[in-house]
């Protein structure tokens, strides 16, 4: 079954010529293109581009309903010396393994976004109390570190660092 059709009706005489054309497969297409231009594809996660679409309308949300929006920023600290000393690929499982904590650590309504190297972006919608948010970093600091310690490789050189922004305060 067609899930995408294409119509294109012509007048002939005084008849009507209609033409129909499955275009599933090419919408299938643009959306793939679409999921590979806002997602991250070392880490599956959205990227800068999804965010710059999603956030404004997240600070709308959060102003009309009279709620805060916090974003975390969360960088990896000493994450470079994996690379040059352990190579990329070293780096790249961590990565994968940071967005697997991560991931454990938040909600399913929060959102996290890969930005780029090790920096990773937590959006967290409907913020009542802002100390729920610092106690939240504290956990992810602590459940990253933990991680991280876990590993007997020399990948317990790196930690976390989170930066916490509040909308509207912010």
């Amino acid at each position: 079954p067609s899930k995408w059709l294409s119509r294109r009706a012509v007048r002939v005489g005084t008849g009507v010529a209609l033409t129909l054309r499955d275009i599933s497969d090419s919408k299938a297409h643009e959306e793939e293109l679409l999921q590979l231009a806002h997602r991250d594809v070392l880490t599956g996660l959205p990227n800068r581009l999804w965010l710059h679409r999603y956030l404004p309308t997240a600070i709308r949300r959060a102003r009309r309903a009279h709620k805060q929006l916090a974003v975390l920023f969360v960088d990896l600290d000493h994450f470079k010396t994996v690379n040059d000393t352990l190579g990329h690929d070293v780096g790249d499982d961590l990565l994968k393994q940071v967005t697997e904590q991560l991931r454990a650590t938040l909600r399913a309504s929060d959102h996290m976004v890969r930005l780029g190297g090790d920096e990773f972006l937590v959006v967290i919608e409907k913020v009542d109390d802002p100390e729920i948010i610092d106690a939240l970093a504290l956990k992810i600091i602590g459940s990253l570190n933990q991680y991280v310690a876990r590993k007997e490789t020399p990948l317990n050189m790196v930690s976390a660092s989170i930066g916490i922004s509040l909308y509207p305060r912010d």
